[in-house]
């Protein structure tokens, strides 16, 4: 297990671990996604937006499991919201 910690910018932010440790594509069986903010963002693929992705509420959470056998790539997930809001990522590889 290993924790991300993303910081929004002004536009979609992609979730590319910048952890030098963490090997890319950073493959995971499930990953929880906590909005430690006080703003609303969105989750989902590059076209994330205020009006497309998964809706994360201020303290909210989101978890993507991965059934048996496959894995997810953090590579293919961003985050859209506030700038200078921050995103944690609890992952388990």
């Amino acid at each position: 297990m290993y924790m991300l910690k993303t910081t929004l910018g002004s536009a979609a932010t992609p979730l590319q671990p910048a952890d030098p440790i963490v090997q890319h594509p950073a493959s995971f069986q499930s990953a929880t996604f906590y909005n430690n903010s006080t703003h609303v963002m969105y989750i989902g693929d590059s076209r994330v937006s205020a009006t497309l992705g998964i809706p994360l509420q201020p303290s909210g959470s989101f978890t993507q499991n991965c059934p048996l056998g496959y894995t997810e790539s953090l590579n293919d997930w961003w985050v859209f919201g506030t700038s200078g809001d921050t995103l944690l990522t609890v992952v388990i590889p």
